[in-house]
């Protein structure tokens, strides 16, 4: 896919295209109360009209309602995007609402392929998606999930979300790149800590990076607390200091007493044995470990702290401990491009997710004006080129996993900064 503009296999950005107008926004995100979702045809109202004949219904599950609505919401309006850029006119994305719930999600498919859905795009949460998934398997049609879970992907499904593991393996590599010999994590527990636990292990491993520890910590503050004072050694690193200041005490000499005063301010002594930490996690937990780092004496001069894109949504400028800190990230120009064309659209920002709405649809829309025909098969889903969309550059798997290209972006005192630009052609395909 091209840009926030058209998709398209590989290649480079488009030119920017106008924004849906406002005549076109029939669902904006905070506007009028959730109802019965209304159909979108393809085409600018009034510019182009449906072809005769039967019409290609692409279904769109998204919680529409509930109190996931406004992200479902502003999420259809990523979609409604592409399909205004992008779709033929004989083709309907139709929404339906799930609630937000795996029985919502399911009544939604059942509705969705009884009305003729040749593909599904959505739904949004992993436990939706199993609810989905064998009511697709069993209409033979496949669904482009919003989800990062990879146990979500499999026959039929094929995950879109943006998952730990790529984003681990490309902030860890850069890491290496530039010095970093040895890694620790923090890693928050349940099924996305397990998942990026293993990235990390393997990511550490392919940069030729020693892999300190790995400390799993829970969702409220003590238990973060606890994380990094083990993680920085905290209680054995100060038992050592105390036990020098002992021995300069005994010594009574002007040199001890000098040292003692040099330490006075010092509460731990000795390295902590590694020099980046990994952090994959977003909004509180990220505040929560960046205040207690230099708490638990873990020095930022001489730690890098490092993360993946859920840092994109925070402002880390007023972090001490995250200063030169390195964090993958979507690809730059094309996140900026769709933040605009959507904000100039729908009068506010996208949010976290329009952009994987807006990447489904327009594959839909590309798959469906092959110069051979509509074809929404695995195989013409599976392509090693990829496609280039809204958030940069990704493929899927034969497995139903995708893979993305990353950037990586540096934290300073004004802001991020762009240190690595994500590649727009991928190389051979993976298998984690």
């Amino acid at each position: 896919m091209k840009a926030a503009p058209p998709p398209q296999r590989g290649g480079a950005p488009a030119p920017e295209t106008p924004g849906v107008p406002p005549s076109a926004q029939a669902d904006r995100p905070g506007g009028r109360a959730a109802g019965p979702a209304p159909e979108i045809a393809a085409g600018h109202p009034g510019t182009r009209r449906p072809a005769a004949g039967e019409r290609l219904v692409i279904g769109i599950l998204l919680p529409l309602s509930g109190d996931d609505g406004e992200l479902g919401r502003a999420m259809l309006n990523g979609a409604m995007m592409a399909v205004f850029d992008h779709a033929a006119p004989d083709f309907t994305y139709k929404p339906y609402d799930t609630g937000g719930t795996p029985a919502g999600a399911a009544a939604a498919a059942e509705r969705a392929l009884g009305e003729g859905a040749r593909l599904l795009l959505g739904p949004l949460f992993s436990d939706s998606v199993s609810a989905v998934a064998p009511l697709a398997a069993r209409a033979g049609v496949n669904v482009i999930a919003f989800t990062n879970d990879r146990a979500a992907a499999g026959r039929h499904v094929f995950v879109l979300g943006h998952r730990p593991e790529p984003q681990i393996r490309a902030v860890v590599a850069y890491a290496g790149s530039r010095g970093v010999r040895s890694v620790a994590a923090l890693i928050p527990t349940g099924r996305f800590g397990a998942q990026a636990a293993v990235a990390a292990d393997s990511a550490a491993w392919e940069a030729g990076i020693r892999l300190h520890e790995i400390v799993p910590y829970g969702e409220d503050v003590p238990s973060i607390d606890r994380a990094v004072r083990r993680l920085a050694r905290y209680d054995l690193r100060k038992e050592k200091l105390e036990e020098y200041r002992a021995g300069l005490r005994a010594r009574e000499d002007a040199e001890s007493r000098a040292i003692l005063e040099a330490l006075k301010n010092r509460d731990t002594m000795g390295d902590v044995g590694f020099d980046a930490i990994l952090v994959p996690s977003g909004s509180s937990p990220v505040y929560a470990i960046a205040a207690r780092l230099p708490y638990y004496d873990i020095p930022s001069d001489r730690v890098r702290a490092l993360g993946i894109s859920t840092w994109n949504r925070l402002e880390l400028r007023y972090e001490p401990a995250l200063q030169g800190a390195w964090y993958a990230s979507p690809e730059t120009e094309l996140a900026s491009l769709f933040k605009r064309r959507f904000a100039g659209a729908f009068g506010k920002p996208p949010g976290p997710l329009a952009a994987l709405a807006y990447d489904a649809a327009a594959v839909a829309a590309l798959l469906g004006r092959r110069a051979e025909g509509v074809d929404f098969s695995a195989a013409a889903l599976v392509d090693a080129r990829g496609f280039e969309g809204a958030s940069g550059l990704f493929r899927f798997r034969p497995d139903g996993l995708s893979e993305r290209s990353y950037a990586i972006m540096e934290v300073g005192a004004d802001g991020v900064k762009l240190v690595s630009a994500a590649s727009r052609e991928f190389g051979a395909p993976v298998t984690n």
